[in-house]
């Protein structure tokens, strides 16, 4: 919940509450252990070892084709932990599941996405229509492809 406070959160996911609240976090997290029992959309949670404080999260949509996403709290931003996550999901998912395509998209403004999707292997592929418009009104993305 304290990491969702961040404004750079929800400006980029649209689909985050503005207000997160407790009650958000718990529904998050119900739905996260759902999707692992119902459905193909997994997410892992990003730790840090020494202390067992949460990061951040990557979720990917395992399917050829399927998409990534992540955020990260601000304190572990600029260190390359998400980088490092990403490429540690994507191989788990080209391992054991045998998924080769996937892609990311990324608010043209959200350069630091956009790096992290450049450095774990991913392409830049163009723009293209985000579905759910963000909250400055734009509703244009960066896609960037893997395979």
């Amino acid at each position: 919940m304290a990491a969702c406070q961040d404004s750079e959160i929800p400006r980029f996911i649209p689909f985050v509450p503005l207000a997160y609240s407790q009650q958000d976090g718990q529904s998050w997290l119900a739905e996260v252990e759902r999707n692992w029992e119902i459905s193909d959309e997994l997410t892992f949670a990003i730790v840090e070892q020494e202390s067992d404080g949460f990061l951040g999260v990557v979720t990917i949509r395992l399917r050829n084709g399927g998409s990534l996403g992540y955020w990260l709290s601000r304190e572990a931003r600029g260190k390359g932990v998400m980088s490092e996550a990403v490429r540690a999901v994507v191989e788990w998912a080209r391992t054991k599941h045998a998924i080769e395509r996937l892609y990311i998209t990324a608010h043209p403004d959200n350069v630091a996405s956009q790096r992290v999707a450049e450095k774990a292997g991913f392409a830049r592929t163009g723009i293209i229509s985000h579905g759910t418009p963000y909250r400055d009104g734009t509703s244009k993305a960066i896609r960037f492809d893997l395979g």
